[in-house]
């Protein structure tokens, strides 16, 4: 009986995740944009320090762009060869109205530039309002060219915000294991970076696509990437498993028989949950993964 209410509860995990994913997908389809939040519990992390663990999951809304009435912003280029984008303060400003993720237009053009870091700008002892400087990254290798003086227009394309209303956490017990979790582009990458606390962001297109992946995103490097289909690694909780580190966690954890993926396409947003295939052998945590991920790859690729 144990077993079998095991089997179920895990299923059950596996369905609240994929029905929270074509929930926002279907809300991006009708609105445009929308996406979904995988907060990492912060009560589960291991040796190594990296929250590992996520339970909880919110829908995100579209929210308008954003420019001021002046419509202009300065950009230049620092030592590093790091652009920035100066902007008035907007009114009323509070840290979530921009930040990392958001992306910005320049001069009536199509690149939207992603902003990796916003920093406000005091202009001056006693003189009231600021600036706020955005410090911006490639878009496909192209950096946009500097200018002198207040000269340019912009629009800000703010990324779809969390729904605090539409919480929606996994059964007790149950978990996304982000170790094990992550997008494929023909190896794998996982979601837990050591020391990394941020949510993962899904961003979907108006046609159901993934149009961005938020992760690890105070640990350098770009905000937001799409480089694959997504696998979400739904399993139980266990104590133990904590402190497992390498291939001997990887063996022990991806071998539990009972386990699911939950996988999400980036090019047709279609959900597909799938059967765990305990790996048997694995020179390293990622030949494991892989041999784990079989059976619901191979359902993803006839699906699509």
């Amino acid at each position: 009986v144990r077993l079998v209410n095991k089997d179920r509860n895990i299923r059950e995990a596996a369905r609240v995740v994929g029905t929270a994913l074509v929930q926002a997908r279907d809300r991006a389809v009708a609105t445009g944009a929308a996406g979904l939040m995988i907060e990492r519990n912060t009560n589960l992390f291991g040796t190594d320090n990296a929250f590992y663990g996520g339970t909880r999951m919110y829908l995100m809304r579209k929210v308008p762009n954003y420019q001021d009435d002046s419509g202009n912003a300065s950009v230049s280029q620092d030592a590093s060869n790091v652009s920035h984008v100066r902007i008035e303060l907007p009114y009323g400003w509070t840290d979530d109205f921009i930040q990392r993720g958001d992306r910005v237009r320049l001069n009536y053009g199509s690149i939207r530039y992603p902003i990796t870091n916003v920093t406000v700008v005091s202009l001056g002892p006693g003189i009231p309002g600021g600036a706020l400087d955005l410090s911006i990254g490639l878009s496909g290798g192209i950096l946009p060219r500097p200018r002198n003086g207040n000269d340019v227009p912009f629009v800000i394309e703010r990324t779809p915000r969390k729904i605090e209303s539409s919480r929606v956490d996994l059964p007790d017990g149950y978990i996304i294991d982000l170790r094990y979790s992550g997008y494929w582009n023909g190896t794998t990458t996982d979601f837990a970076v050591v020391g990394d606390q941020q949510p993962i962001e899904m961003i979907f297109n108006r046609d159901g696509s993934l149009d961005r992946l938020a992760v690890n995103s105070v640990n350098g490097g770009e905000p937001y990437i799409a480089r694959g289909a997504i696998d979400l690694f739904v399993t139980e909780y266990r104590p133990g498993d904590a402190n497992l580190v390498g291939v001997p966690a990887a063996q022990a954890i991806l071998g539990n028989p009972a386990a699911l993926w939950v996988t999400l396409s980036d090019q047709t947003g279609g959900v597909n949950i799938g059967y765990n295939s305990p790996p048997t052998s694995g020179a390293d945590v990622q030949s494991l993964i892989i041999g784990a991920r079989q059976i619901s790859r191979g359902r993803t690729s006839a699906n699509q």
